[in-house]
Protein backbone atom coordinates (compact mmCIF):
# COMPACT_ATOMS: atom_id res chain seq x y z
CA UNK A 1 0.00 0.00 0.00
CA UNK A 2 1.11 3.56 -0.63
CA UNK A 3 0.61 6.76 1.30
CA UNK A 4 -3.06 6.74 0.34
CA UNK A 5 -3.61 3.71 2.56
CA UNK A 6 -5.32 4.05 5.94
CA UNK A 7 -3.02 5.01 8.80
CA UNK A 8 -0.48 2.23 9.50
CA UNK A 9 -0.67 0.31 12.71
CA UNK A 10 2.37 0.19 14.94
CA UNK A 11 2.21 -3.05 16.95
CA UNK A 12 4.80 -3.74 19.60
CA UNK A 13 7.59 -6.02 18.50
CA UNK A 14 8.80 -8.81 20.76
CA UNK A 15 11.54 -6.76 22.37
CA UNK A 16 9.18 -3.84 23.06
CA UNK A 17 6.54 -6.13 24.50
CA UNK A 18 8.92 -7.92 26.84
CA UNK A 19 10.44 -4.60 27.85
CA UNK A 20 6.99 -3.24 28.69
CA UNK A 21 6.17 -6.42 30.61
CA UNK A 22 9.37 -6.10 32.61
CA UNK A 23 8.63 -2.44 33.36
CA UNK A 24 5.37 -3.32 35.08
CA UNK A 25 6.84 -6.39 36.74
CA UNK A 26 4.98 -9.00 34.69
CA UNK A 27 8.11 -10.75 33.52
CA UNK A 28 9.05 -11.60 37.09
CA UNK A 29 5.70 -13.07 38.08
CA UNK A 30 4.41 -14.71 34.90
CA UNK A 31 5.88 -17.83 33.28
CA UNK A 32 7.45 -17.48 29.83
CA UNK A 33 4.66 -19.53 28.22
CA UNK A 34 2.03 -17.10 29.55
CA UNK A 35 4.02 -14.12 28.33
CA UNK A 36 4.36 -15.65 24.87
CA UNK A 37 0.60 -16.25 24.72
CA UNK A 38 -0.08 -12.68 25.78
CA UNK A 39 2.36 -11.46 23.16
CA UNK A 40 0.55 -13.43 20.45
CA UNK A 41 -2.81 -12.02 21.57
CA UNK A 42 -1.44 -8.49 21.49
CA UNK A 43 -0.08 -9.01 17.99
CA UNK A 44 -3.42 -10.40 16.78
CA UNK A 45 -5.36 -7.47 18.22
CA UNK A 46 -2.96 -4.97 16.66
CA UNK A 47 -3.37 -6.56 13.22
CA UNK A 48 -7.17 -6.58 13.20
CA UNK A 49 -10.01 -4.25 14.08
CA UNK A 50 -13.21 -6.15 14.87
CA UNK A 51 -16.53 -4.64 13.90
CA UNK A 52 -19.97 -5.58 12.65
CA UNK A 53 -21.66 -5.48 9.26
CA UNK A 54 -25.15 -3.97 9.02
CA UNK A 55 -26.44 -7.05 7.17
CA UNK A 56 -26.23 -8.74 10.57
CA UNK A 57 -29.05 -6.34 11.51
CA UNK A 58 -30.90 -6.90 8.23
CA UNK A 59 -34.31 -7.22 9.91
CA UNK A 60 -33.73 -4.34 12.32
CA UNK A 61 -32.55 -2.18 9.40
CA UNK A 62 -35.67 -2.99 7.39
CA UNK A 63 -33.86 -4.81 4.56
CA UNK A 64 -35.96 -8.00 4.73
CA UNK A 65 -39.54 -9.13 4.19
CA UNK A 66 -40.57 -8.31 7.78
CA UNK A 67 -40.21 -4.58 8.46
CA UNK A 68 -39.69 -3.24 12.00
CA UNK A 69 -41.78 -0.42 13.39
CA UNK A 70 -38.62 1.72 13.46
CA UNK A 71 -35.64 1.05 11.22
CA UNK A 72 -32.18 0.88 12.75
CA UNK A 73 -29.84 3.52 11.31
CA UNK A 74 -26.13 4.34 11.62
CA UNK A 75 -26.41 6.04 15.05
CA UNK A 76 -28.09 2.95 16.53
CA UNK A 77 -25.48 0.67 14.93
CA UNK A 78 -22.77 2.92 16.40
CA UNK A 79 -24.38 2.53 19.83
CA UNK A 80 -24.18 -1.27 19.47
CA UNK A 81 -20.55 -1.04 18.37
CA UNK A 82 -19.77 0.86 21.56
CA UNK A 83 -21.88 -1.44 23.73
CA UNK A 84 -20.01 -4.53 22.52
CA UNK A 85 -16.56 -2.92 22.62
CA UNK A 86 -16.08 -3.20 18.85
CA UNK A 87 -13.88 -1.02 16.67
CA UNK A 88 -16.15 -0.12 13.76
CA UNK A 89 -18.70 -1.24 11.20
CA UNK A 90 -19.51 -1.68 7.55
CA UNK A 91 -22.96 -0.39 6.62
CA UNK A 92 -25.10 0.26 3.57
CA UNK A 93 -25.84 3.72 2.23
CA UNK A 94 -29.46 3.35 3.33
CA UNK A 95 -28.37 3.37 6.98
CA UNK A 96 -26.35 6.59 6.68
CA UNK A 97 -27.37 10.26 7.18
CA UNK A 98 -27.83 12.13 3.88
CA UNK A 99 -24.73 13.22 1.98
CA UNK A 100 -23.90 16.87 2.68
CA UNK A 101 -26.02 16.98 5.83
CA UNK A 102 -25.00 18.37 9.20
CA UNK A 103 -25.94 14.97 10.65
CA UNK A 104 -23.25 13.31 8.51
CA UNK A 105 -20.64 15.85 9.60
CA UNK A 106 -21.53 15.22 13.24
CA UNK A 107 -21.46 11.48 12.68
CA UNK A 108 -17.93 11.65 11.26
CA UNK A 109 -16.83 13.68 14.28
CA UNK A 110 -18.22 10.98 16.58
CA UNK A 111 -16.28 8.31 14.69
CA UNK A 112 -13.04 10.27 14.82
CA UNK A 113 -13.37 11.00 18.53
CA UNK A 114 -13.99 7.31 19.23
CA UNK A 115 -11.21 6.11 16.86
CA UNK A 116 -13.56 3.80 14.95
CA UNK A 117 -13.45 2.57 11.36
CA UNK A 118 -16.61 2.95 9.28
CA UNK A 119 -17.07 1.62 5.75
CA UNK A 120 -20.05 2.47 3.55
CA UNK A 121 -20.72 -0.31 1.06
CA UNK A 122 -22.10 -0.20 -2.48
CA UNK A 123 -24.16 -2.68 -4.47
CA UNK A 124 -22.87 -4.44 -7.56
CA UNK A 125 -20.20 -2.93 -9.82
CA UNK A 126 -22.72 -3.04 -12.66
CA UNK A 127 -24.56 -0.21 -10.90
CA UNK A 128 -21.79 2.31 -11.41
CA UNK A 129 -23.77 5.29 -10.10
CA UNK A 130 -24.30 3.48 -6.81
CA UNK A 131 -20.59 2.69 -6.51
CA UNK A 132 -19.74 6.35 -7.17
CA UNK A 133 -22.23 7.43 -4.52
CA UNK A 134 -20.59 5.06 -2.05
CA UNK A 135 -17.25 6.65 -2.94
CA UNK A 136 -18.71 10.03 -1.98
CA UNK A 137 -19.93 8.63 1.32
CA UNK A 138 -16.60 7.09 2.22
CA UNK A 139 -14.73 10.27 1.39
CA UNK A 140 -17.20 12.22 3.52
CA UNK A 141 -16.48 10.09 6.60
CA UNK A 142 -12.75 9.63 5.98
CA UNK A 143 -12.84 5.99 4.87
CA UNK A 144 -10.90 4.61 1.91
CA UNK A 145 -12.62 1.22 1.61
CA UNK A 146 -15.60 0.78 -0.74
CA UNK A 147 -17.10 -2.70 -0.66
CA UNK A 148 -18.92 -3.88 -3.78
CA UNK A 149 -19.56 -7.21 -5.51
CA UNK A 150 -19.87 -8.82 -8.91
CA UNK A 151 -22.96 -10.95 -8.21
CA UNK A 152 -25.09 -12.49 -5.52
CA UNK A 153 -25.99 -16.01 -4.44
CA UNK A 154 -28.32 -17.51 -7.04
CA UNK A 155 -26.60 -16.15 -10.15
CA UNK A 156 -25.30 -19.68 -10.74
CA UNK A 157 -28.89 -20.92 -11.18
CA UNK A 158 -30.04 -18.32 -13.73
CA UNK A 159 -29.19 -20.25 -16.89
CA UNK A 160 -26.44 -17.89 -18.06
CA UNK A 161 -22.71 -18.12 -18.69
CA UNK A 162 -20.82 -17.04 -15.58
CA UNK A 163 -17.73 -16.37 -17.69
CA UNK A 164 -19.72 -13.92 -19.82
CA UNK A 165 -21.15 -12.37 -16.68
CA UNK A 166 -17.64 -11.77 -15.35
CA UNK A 167 -16.58 -10.28 -18.70
CA UNK A 168 -19.40 -7.75 -18.38
CA UNK A 169 -18.45 -6.96 -14.77
CA UNK A 170 -14.82 -6.42 -15.80
CA UNK A 171 -16.03 -3.77 -18.25
CA UNK A 172 -17.69 -1.87 -15.39
CA UNK A 173 -14.59 -2.18 -13.21
CA UNK A 174 -12.55 -0.65 -16.06
CA UNK A 175 -14.90 2.31 -15.97
CA UNK A 176 -14.68 2.73 -12.21
CA UNK A 177 -11.09 1.90 -11.29
CA UNK A 178 -9.41 5.09 -12.64
CA UNK A 179 -11.62 7.14 -10.34
CA UNK A 180 -10.66 5.00 -7.35
CA UNK A 181 -7.00 5.49 -8.20
CA UNK A 182 -7.44 9.24 -8.60
CA UNK A 183 -9.22 9.59 -5.27
CA UNK A 184 -6.91 7.21 -3.39
CA UNK A 185 -9.78 4.84 -2.58
CA UNK A 186 -9.93 1.04 -2.75
CA UNK A 187 -12.60 -0.98 -4.55
CA UNK A 188 -13.09 -4.19 -2.57
CA UNK A 189 -15.07 -6.97 -4.26
CA UNK A 190 -16.89 -9.45 -2.05
CA UNK A 191 -17.00 -13.14 -2.91
CA UNK A 192 -20.77 -13.03 -2.72
CA UNK A 193 -21.77 -16.66 -3.02
CA UNK A 194 -22.38 -17.00 -6.75
CA UNK A 195 -19.01 -16.96 -8.49
CA UNK A 196 -16.15 -19.35 -7.85
CA UNK A 197 -12.53 -18.67 -6.98
CA UNK A 198 -11.42 -18.94 -10.62
CA UNK A 199 -13.60 -15.94 -11.50
CA UNK A 200 -11.94 -13.78 -8.85
CA UNK A 201 -8.51 -14.96 -9.94
CA UNK A 202 -9.40 -13.77 -13.43
CA UNK A 203 -10.31 -10.35 -12.03
CA UNK A 204 -7.04 -10.19 -10.06
CA UNK A 205 -5.05 -11.02 -13.20
CA UNK A 206 -6.94 -8.41 -15.24
CA UNK A 207 -6.40 -5.63 -12.69
CA UNK A 208 -3.01 -5.66 -10.95
CA UNK A 209 -3.76 -2.18 -9.51
CA UNK A 210 -3.44 -2.04 -5.73
CA UNK A 211 -6.68 -0.03 -5.73
CA UNK A 212 -8.65 -3.19 -6.52
CA UNK A 213 -8.84 -5.76 -3.76
CA UNK A 214 -11.32 -7.99 -1.99
CA UNK A 215 -13.86 -7.90 0.78
CA UNK A 216 -13.24 -11.54 1.69
CA UNK A 217 -16.28 -13.27 3.21
CA UNK A 218 -15.28 -16.30 5.27
CA UNK A 219 -18.56 -18.16 4.74
CA UNK A 220 -19.67 -17.49 1.18
CA UNK A 221 -17.33 -20.07 -0.35
CA UNK A 222 -19.62 -22.71 1.17
CA UNK A 223 -22.38 -21.54 -1.19
CA UNK A 224 -20.20 -22.49 -4.19
CA UNK A 225 -19.10 -25.78 -2.52
CA UNK A 226 -15.53 -24.51 -2.15
CA UNK A 227 -13.29 -24.79 0.90
CA UNK A 228 -13.35 -21.44 2.76
CA UNK A 229 -9.78 -21.90 4.00
CA UNK A 230 -8.47 -22.60 0.50
CA UNK A 231 -10.28 -19.56 -0.87
CA UNK A 232 -8.88 -17.46 1.97
CA UNK A 233 -5.35 -18.51 1.10
CA UNK A 234 -5.85 -17.30 -2.49
CA UNK A 235 -7.66 -14.04 -1.78
CA UNK A 236 -5.87 -12.97 1.41
CA UNK A 237 -2.96 -11.23 -0.37
CA UNK A 238 -5.49 -8.74 -1.75
CA UNK A 239 -8.01 -8.74 1.10
CA UNK A 240 -8.43 -5.16 2.30
CA UNK A 241 -11.50 -5.81 4.46
CA UNK A 242 -13.39 -8.93 5.55
CA UNK A 243 -16.69 -10.38 6.69
CA UNK A 244 -16.58 -13.03 9.42
CA UNK A 245 -19.39 -15.51 8.73
CA UNK A 246 -20.25 -19.06 9.75
CA UNK A 247 -22.94 -21.56 8.68
CA UNK A 248 -24.77 -24.60 9.93
CA UNK A 249 -25.30 -27.30 7.28
CA UNK A 250 -28.54 -29.25 7.66
CA UNK A 251 -29.09 -32.38 5.60
CA UNK A 252 -32.33 -32.75 3.64
CA UNK A 253 -33.65 -35.29 1.13
CA UNK A 254 -32.61 -33.04 -1.77
CA UNK A 255 -29.30 -31.84 -0.34
CA UNK A 256 -28.71 -29.40 2.47
CA UNK A 257 -29.84 -26.16 4.02
CA UNK A 258 -27.18 -23.52 4.61
CA UNK A 259 -28.42 -21.82 7.75
CA UNK A 260 -26.85 -18.79 9.42
CA UNK A 261 -25.52 -19.15 12.94
CA UNK A 262 -23.36 -17.40 15.50
CA UNK A 263 -19.65 -17.45 14.75
CA UNK A 264 -18.07 -20.63 16.09
CA UNK A 265 -21.31 -22.63 15.99
CA UNK A 266 -20.93 -23.73 12.37
CA UNK A 267 -18.63 -25.50 9.95
CA UNK A 268 -16.25 -22.70 8.88
CA UNK A 269 -12.73 -23.01 10.30
CA UNK A 270 -12.47 -19.43 11.48
CA UNK A 271 -9.30 -20.04 13.49
CA UNK A 272 -7.45 -21.21 10.37
CA UNK A 273 -8.80 -18.33 8.30
CA UNK A 274 -7.79 -15.70 10.87
CA UNK A 275 -4.30 -17.20 10.90
CA UNK A 276 -4.18 -17.02 7.08
CA UNK A 277 -5.29 -13.40 7.14
CA UNK A 278 -2.71 -12.60 9.80
CA UNK A 279 0.05 -14.18 7.72
CA UNK A 280 -0.95 -13.09 4.21
CA UNK A 281 -3.14 -9.97 4.25
CA UNK A 282 -1.37 -7.07 2.50
CA UNK A 283 -2.07 -4.02 4.61
CA UNK A 284 0.43 -2.59 7.04
CA UNK A 285 -2.47 -1.10 8.96
CA UNK A 286 -5.09 -3.18 10.83
CA UNK A 287 -7.40 -5.30 8.72
CA UNK A 288 -11.10 -4.66 9.33
CA UNK A 289 -13.02 -7.82 10.28
CA UNK A 290 -16.75 -7.13 10.31
CA UNK A 291 -19.01 -9.76 11.86
CA UNK A 292 -21.71 -10.77 9.39
CA UNK A 293 -24.11 -13.09 11.18
CA UNK A 294 -27.46 -12.53 9.45
CA UNK A 295 -30.59 -14.63 9.73
CA UNK A 296 -30.48 -16.63 6.47
CA UNK A 297 -31.82 -19.99 5.32
CA UNK A 298 -30.60 -21.08 1.88
CA UNK A 299 -31.32 -24.44 0.18
CA UNK A 300 -28.57 -26.17 -1.82
CA UNK A 301 -30.15 -29.11 -3.64
CA UNK A 302 -26.89 -30.95 -4.19
CA UNK A 303 -28.58 -34.36 -4.54
CA UNK A 304 -30.63 -33.31 -7.58
CA UNK A 305 -29.75 -33.49 -11.28
CA UNK A 306 -30.87 -29.87 -11.76
CA UNK A 307 -28.19 -28.65 -9.35
CA UNK A 308 -25.42 -30.37 -11.29
CA UNK A 309 -26.55 -28.88 -14.59
CA UNK A 310 -25.04 -25.61 -13.33
CA UNK A 311 -22.22 -26.91 -11.13
CA UNK A 312 -20.14 -29.07 -13.44
CA UNK A 313 -16.92 -27.44 -12.24
CA UNK A 314 -17.32 -28.67 -8.67
CA UNK A 315 -14.73 -31.39 -8.08
CA UNK A 316 -15.26 -34.66 -6.29
CA UNK A 317 -12.91 -33.47 -3.57
CA UNK A 318 -14.97 -30.30 -3.03
CA UNK A 319 -18.21 -32.26 -2.92
CA UNK A 320 -16.70 -34.76 -0.51
CA UNK A 321 -15.41 -31.96 1.71
CA UNK A 322 -18.89 -30.42 1.85
CA UNK A 323 -20.39 -33.76 2.91
CA UNK A 324 -17.65 -34.10 5.52
CA UNK A 325 -18.40 -30.65 6.94
CA UNK A 326 -22.10 -31.48 7.07
CA UNK A 327 -21.47 -34.72 8.94
CA UNK A 328 -18.76 -33.31 11.22
CA UNK A 329 -21.27 -30.96 12.85
CA UNK A 330 -24.42 -32.95 12.20
CA UNK A 331 -27.63 -31.13 13.10
CA UNK A 332 -30.47 -33.29 14.51
CA UNK A 333 -32.93 -33.62 11.58
CA UNK A 334 -36.04 -33.48 13.76
CA UNK A 335 -35.40 -29.88 14.86
CA UNK A 336 -37.03 -26.85 13.23
CA UNK A 337 -34.14 -24.76 11.88
CA UNK A 338 -36.20 -22.12 10.13
CA UNK A 339 -35.31 -18.57 11.04
CA UNK A 340 -37.81 -16.66 13.17
CA UNK A 341 -39.46 -14.80 10.28
CA UNK A 342 -40.12 -18.10 8.47
CA UNK A 343 -41.77 -19.47 11.60
CA UNK A 344 -44.18 -16.53 11.64
CA UNK A 345 -42.68 -15.15 14.86
CA UNK A 346 -43.58 -11.61 15.99
CA UNK A 347 -41.20 -8.71 15.42
CA UNK A 348 -39.88 -8.83 18.99
CA UNK A 349 -38.77 -12.47 18.59
CA UNK A 350 -37.21 -11.83 15.17
CA UNK A 351 -35.17 -8.89 16.44
CA UNK A 352 -34.16 -10.69 19.64
CA UNK A 353 -32.95 -13.74 17.67
CA UNK A 354 -31.02 -11.46 15.34
CA UNK A 355 -29.27 -9.50 18.09
CA UNK A 356 -28.54 -12.61 20.17
CA UNK A 357 -26.72 -14.19 17.21
CA UNK A 358 -24.51 -11.11 16.87
CA UNK A 359 -23.83 -10.91 20.61
CA UNK A 360 -22.77 -14.58 20.72
CA UNK A 361 -20.53 -13.95 17.70
CA UNK A 362 -18.85 -11.07 19.50
CA UNK A 363 -18.26 -13.32 22.51
CA UNK A 364 -16.67 -15.98 20.28
CA UNK A 365 -14.37 -13.42 18.69
CA UNK A 366 -13.38 -12.17 22.13
CA UNK A 367 -13.01 -15.46 23.99
CA UNK A 368 -11.81 -17.84 21.25
CA UNK A 369 -10.36 -15.82 18.38
CA UNK A 370 -9.13 -13.16 20.85
CA UNK A 371 -9.89 -10.33 18.47
CA UNK A 372 -11.33 -7.95 21.07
Amino acid sequence: MNSNSPCPAQPLNRRQFLSAAATVGLATVLPAKTLRAAERNLKTQSQFLLGVDSWSFSFACGMRDVKPAKRMKAPEILAKVRQWGLRGAQVGMGEMPPLGSSELVAFRKNLEEAGLYWEVSAGSVQREDGVRRAMEYNEAIGSKIVRSYLEGFGIQFKHRSLDNYVTDAIGHIKNLLPEFERRGLFLCLENHGGLRLKHFQRVMKTFPSEHLGFNFDTGNAVLTLEDPVAVAEELAPRAYTCHLKDWNLIRTNEGLIVRSCALGDGVVDLKAIVKTLRDRAPLKDPLHLSIEAPQEYLPLKIFTAEFWRWHGEVTGAEFGNMLHLMEAKAMPPQNDYRIASMRGAPESVILTEEEDTIARSVAYCRDVLQLV
